[in-house]
């Protein structure tokens, strides 16, 4: 995904990276020229992408948060792209380091992330997901569609035993 967003264009752009993890993705694109809010679950990823921003030396072009989702961000700043790499099984997250692979049961992350999407993102923004061929993606088509959104762009990576979807996302409403 690192790749992809490397070849967007992201001057001046405000971007979400949310679901961060190491920030290799909010790093990514601040070095493209975006100012970027990384937000993840978990505070020691919190943590990690504010060490591994300063070593790449975009500190001054990203805000890091710990945060549920959305949660954090109140009032609601607008993003011309939210970036997602969501939890891919349908499983309930027992402790934290779970929570960066399991959405919870019939995938109540991607629902509440899809929800609440819009809520965050300019009128011309676009939402990029990565999903993979593990996943149910009829299930995931049906949250997008249920959340007024519709895929624009798609690539199709595939990579050792599943295939991954890039996959850019606009409001319809």
């Amino acid at each position: 995904m690192a790749e992809y967003v490397a070849t967007l264009e992201l001057s001046n752009r405000q971007v979400l990276d949310m679901g961060t993890g190491s920030g290799i993705i909010g790093i990514t694109a601040a070095m493209h020229g975006a100012e970027v809010t990384a937000i993840d679950i978990n505070h020691q990823a919190a943590i990690l992408v504010a060490q591994n921003a300063r070593e790449n030396k975009v500190e001054a072009k990203m805000r890091v948060l710990c945060s549920d989702l959305f949660n954090a961000l109140s009032p609601a700043p607008i993003f011309d792209w939210i970036i997602f790499n969501p939890p891919f099984f349908p499983r309930v997250a027992t402790h934290a380091l779970e929570a960066a692979f399991n959405a919870g049961e019939d995938y109540n992350v991607i629902a509440h992330f899809m929800k609440h999407a819009a809520d965050f993102l300019s009128p011309e923004g676009r939402l990029l997901f990565i999903l993979s061929s593990d996943m149910n993606l009829q299930e995931i088509n049906r949250l997008v569609e249920q959340a007024d959104f519709k895929i624009v762009c798609c690539d199709v990576k595939p990579h050792i035993f599943e295939v991954f979807y890039l996959l850019q996302l606009k409001s319809v409403a």
